[in-house]
């Protein structure tokens, strides 16, 4: 499995804002994805030589959220464990369902 075009554009956001990376610099491997009706929960692995971020301190990113499908609002959480990231979040606001598919959607700084 693979990370989506949501997924990967999240977390460029976050590489590139946060600690100002390239996502073309990182290598990840997605471990397992679940979806929870309200958004999704993505555990990932980054390659050995990815650089340690915030000090190899543990910390939650959540700075973006988005329109899906010109409507439905969403916001996303980046978990970093001890200095590297270990999942991506989605979830929805109030009691929207998360669509079945992403048509389209559009970023933006929270």
């Amino acid at each position: 499995m693979v990370l989506n075009k949501i997924e990967k554009d999240v977390f460029s956001k976050f590489l590139f804002e946060e600690v100002r990376l390239s996502f073309s610099e990182s290598k990840l491997e997605l471990i397992d994805r679940t979806y929870t009706g309200v958004g999704f929960f993505t555990e990932i692995r980054t390659p050995q030589n990815f650089p340690l971020l915030y000090g190899g301190q543990s910390s939650v990113w959540g700075k973006v959220g988005a329109t899906l499908n010109f409507g439905i609002e969403v916001g996303f959480l980046i978990f970093i464990d001890k200095g590297i990231p270990r999942a991506i979040e989605g979830y929805t606001y109030g009691d929207q369902s998360w669509p079945s598919s992403v048509k389209n959607f559009e970023l933006y700084n929270l």
